[in-house]
């Protein structure tokens, strides 16, 4: 702890001389060669050799029960037009994670995110934290997933802020030296297609929710989500929060295909849909309309589905059609599953984990791996000496006491 301490107070001394952002000019003081891109509603190569991009992001803890009853039969096996298996983002938070399914996701090719160690449901806890927490919050997500899902950390780089709220600067101070390269919770209206930018200069997208950073982020990027339109042409920025009318799955179908329409055929901004379970159970037909949108878009040849780890590589070197291939790799990581039992205030957690040793507490906000720090013990003083004989003189100072110099 004392270590992390030091390493976050260096890194927000370096931050404390931040500078203000300026205002962006592609290859004027933003240059692509040097991994700089602005906020622009344009494709960086020509639409019609710009890839559809489609990112699924998961906002749930990974549990056993949303494995196999949603993520299996929904995910796996699926493919994209070059044959490689689609992409897929999980923003995991801590709580009720089965850190096996975790390392499991992993190994089939899927990107593992961080949705914070809390995903604390109110709104002020994320508008108010400062720095240090959300340092704590985000960094200590990373770490959990790492060391009990059994991943490397490195491959952890994406965050997104439970409710979207972004807390301008001190977010993106945050994840900096939380080891953050991307961020996906920065929304967009419908009409505002951006495609991914760097925070090198200023970002010119409007903040819906939360706060917008003001200064400059170098190797920071920017992954928008672009909102829904649901009922009503009323704004939505995840599946659960659309209202939809549908009578029969084809209803849900027609309307996913509609809202990937605006998409393919304007600008091809990438496209993310925020899922959660519960949009599952909230409607009869939702489930099927889902699977027959997924199966629809498959025979596409310029469609990809691609997490967003794919999507910040392919924006720091674009590919066109034809030639793009998603950067995938071998995985092999390691599982030695263990299930922990562990007090978390007064209930009994069941943390499945992929180590040999369970922590010793269950993990949280400024103790992530879940360590019993070492009690420490009273110094005791013993004299070095026994006198030889009492003094015969008064001393000439008064004495002092060993417990207050």
């Amino acid at each position: 702890m004392k270590a992390t301490i030091i390493l976050f107070c260096a890194v927000v001394g370096a931050l404390a001389n931040q500078k203000i952002a300026e205002t962006c000019h592609q290859e004027d003081n933003c240059l692509a060669a040097e991994g700089c891109r602005c906020a622009e509603k344009k494709s960086p190569l020509p639409v019609e050799e710009t890839p559809q991009f489609i990112i699924l992001a998961y906002n749930d803890a990974v549990t056993d029960g949303i494995y196999n009853q949603y993520l299996e039969p929904h995910l796996f096996g699926r493919t994209n037009p070059d044959g490689s298996r689609i992409g897929v983002t999980f923003f995991v938070p801590h709580e009720y994670t089965d850190y096996e399914k975790v390392n499991n996701l992993y190994n089939l090719g899927f990107e593992i995110a961080v949705h914070s160690i809390t995903k604390n449901p109110l709104s002020s806890y994320w508008q108010e934290a400062d720095a240090q927490l959300l340092y704590d919050e985000f960094y200590g997500q990373r770490q959990i997933c790492s060391k009990f899902a059994n991943i490397p950390i490195e491959d952890v780089i994406g965050a997104r802020t439970p409710n979207l709220e972004l807390n301008g600067d001190i977010t993106f101070e945050a994840y900096q030296q939380a080891g953050i390269q991307y961020d996906n919770s920065w929304t967009a209206h419908s009409n505002n297609r951006y495609f991914p930018y760097s925070l090198d200069c200023l970002s010119e997208q409007p903040c819906l929710i939360g706060k917008c950073p003001k200064e400059s982020f170098p190797g920071t990027w920017v992954l928008p989500i672009i909102d829904l339109t649901g009922t009503n042409d009323n704004q939505c920025n995840s599946l659960l929060g659309c209202v939809v009318e549908a009578e029969s799955a084809a209803d849900v179908t027609n309307w996913l295909m509609g809202q990937f329409n605006s998409h393919y055929e304007g600008n091809k901004s990438p496209m993310t849909l925020t899922i959660n379970s519960a949009w599952f159970l909230a409607g009869d037909y939702n489930e099927q309309g889902f699977i027959d949108f997924l199966d629809q878009l498959h025979g596409m040849d310029d469609v990809y589905f691609i997490s967003h780890q794919q999507l910040l590589a392919w924006s720091k070197n674009p590919q066109p059609l034809g030639e793009y291939v998603p950067n995938t790799s071998e995985r092999n990581a390691e599982c030695e599953s263990k299930t922990c039992p562990l007090l978390h205030g007064e209930e009994t957690r069941y943390m499945r984990v992929c180590v040999a040793t369970c922590p010793d507490e269950y993990p949280w906000v400024g103790n992530p791996l879940g360590e019993t720090e070492e009690p420490t013990e009273e110094p005791t003083e013993e004299p070095t000496e026994e006198p030889t004989e009492e003094p015969t003189e008064e001393p000439t100072e008064e004495p002092v006491d060993p417990e207050n110099p």
